[in-house]
């Protein structure tokens, strides 16, 4: 797929939407041309697919909301897989799947030169990469 803006931007908003529904057990599936995303609500299960330009709509949209979450100290799904994507992006991982478990998120991506590589990211891991992140942006902004 073609990612409109960085995966760390399109996994952010599609987090921010995914906190907003109250979305638990998470499944975000690349594909060619879309991101199918199935979640439980209410212990029911739904899906949804972004193609590109959706998902440009959703990244726009989520950004007007930034700084409005009622308990920033309690990082979402919003912020976590804002940091899992900007780690793919680093890792220029491609065909990305991921799974939320109750203690971690399982994912699946393929790297050129090595092919399909699967990670357990557990919850301290992604809080210790959203710390990277927020410090890699106040660096820049200090330059």
């Amino acid at each position: 797929m073609i990612w409109p803006s960085t995966r760390g931007d399109c996994l952010r908003a599609v987090g921010h939407f995914l906190d907003t529904v109250g979305a638990t057990h998470v499944h975000l599936e690349e594909g060619d041309t879309r991101l199918l995303v199935r979640y439980t609500h209410n212990g029911d299960t739904s899906e949804t697919q972004f193609t590109a330009e959706e998902l440009q709509a959703l990244v726009e949209a989520a950004r007007t909301q930034r700084g409005k979450r009622a308990n920033p100290a309690s990082p979402g799904l919003e912020q976590r897989l804002r940091a899992i994507g900007q780690d793919m992006e680093r890792k220029r991982a491609r065909n990305i799947r991921i799974d939320e478990s109750d203690r971690a998120f399982l994912i699946r991506y393929f790297l050129a030169g090595e092919g399909i590589v699967r990670s357990t990211y557990l919850f301290p891991t992604v809080t210790s990469l959203m710390g990277r992140g927020e410090r890699q942006r106040r660096e820049a902004d200090a330059e």
